[in-house]
């Protein structure tokens, strides 16, 4: 009997409403543009490839209560990395993702 275990996420995609939104947000989270085809932007996060696709016009808008993906969160090692990156998104033209809230469960020694 094999006992292979996956080892890890491979790649998500995601269909958003608003590709060039996404990828101007995603560029200044991450920090360096995506790869691009003419369907999806991509960036290499790890071992981990996020994909973003174009939904539909119909598709039905995002709700958290819905079945399917509810959010991602992104590892930092510390909460001064976490600063950083709240900072660059503060200072960005896009939308902040509230990942101040993160914080209060943060680890004082982190």
């Amino acid at each position: 009997m094999n006992n292979a275990l996956p080892q890890f996420v491979d790649h998500l995609v995601f269909r958003v409403r608003n590709l060039e939104a996404s990828e101007r947000f995603y560029t200044h989270l991450l920090g360096s543009p995506p790869r691009r085809n003419p369907e999806s932007v991509m960036w290499q996060v790890g071992d981990t490839r996020l994909f973003f696709t174009k939904a539909s016009a119909d598709d039905s808008r995002y709700d958290k209560e819905q079945i399917g993906l509810n959010h991602l969160a992104f590892g930092v090692r510390s909460v001064n990395e976490l600063r950083t990156i709240v900072k660059r998104l503060d200072d960005a033209p896009s939308r902040n993702s509230m990942a101040m809230n993160a914080f209060p469960s943060a680890s004082p020694t982190s």
